[in-house]
């Protein structure tokens, strides 16, 4: 089973099809939204609120551009301009300069899908800065169960989101059947959560991705160590 990073997400590749939908949540220049689109013929929703970066997105066939945030609850919000623009969000933290602010549309998920008119998704990738826990909170269950696979990037490691809020969340997906998979050692900056049964990921597969993998990148540097020092 394959599964492949894309812009610092990591996704199971059979699932991108042309015949997939996409949604990009806090798609910043679209990097995630405009490889996947581009490897993989899939339709992609780029969501961005920033009002300079959304208008930067470059043009595709395949990515369409909705300058708006998601978040867990409806309506207007106050949004945070950071100095990094990658920074910007709902939720300012400490961590991070703040050149102002500006007013942006906030849709949840369930709402942004019944916008697009989309039953169901393939992949949610979902970077928005400290808004995700609102926003997975906000979901019904049956509305989490509509994504096939999420690939997350949580922010406890910037002290945006309390770490205890990012494992009630994951729990919760764990509960729903989804399986899940942290690729970083330490926080939660890069997590897969995948619906294993409508995938057809057997319970080996998911073994692989989740353990097998990393043991043998493991032996994989101990033998280019062990080359080195024996060349040395």
């Amino acid at each position: 089973m394959s599964v492949v990073t894309i812009a610092e997400h990591t996704v199971l590749e059979r699932a991108l099809t042309p015949d997939a939908v996409v949604l990009d949540l806090g798609a910043n220049r679209g990097e995630f939204a405009l490889a996947v689109a581009e490897r993989y013929g899939c339709t992609c929703h780029a969501v961005e609120p920033h009002p300079t970066i959304s208008a930067t997105i470059p043009a595709h066939p395949r990515v369409h551009v909705h300058r708006l945030a998601v978040g867990g609850e409806p309506g207007e919000a106050t949004f945070h301009l950071s100095t990094d623009p990658t920074g910007s969000s709902l939720h300012p933290t400490d961590a991070l300069d703040y050149t102002g602010t500006t007013t942006v549309e906030v849709e949840t998920l369930p709402g942004l899908l019944d916008r697009l008119g989309l039953e169901r998704v393939d992949v949610v990738k979902m970077d928005v800065e400290g808004a995700e826990i609102g926003l997975l909170e906000a979901c019904p269950d049956a509305d989490l169960q509509r994504v096939d696979q999420f690939t997350i990037e949580f922010h406890e490691f910037n002290g945006t989101t309390p770490p205890e809020h990012v494992h009630r969340a994951l729990d919760r997906f764990r509960a729903l059947g989804f399986g899940v998979y942290r690729k970083a050692r330490f926080y939660h900056y890069d997590v897969l959560v995948l619906h294993r049964g409508r995938l057809g990921v057997s319970a080996a597969e998911w073994a692989w991705v989740r353990t097998g993998r990393h043991v043998l990148a493991g032996l994989g540097r101990r033998a280019r160590k062990a080359l080195t020092g024996a060349e040395g």
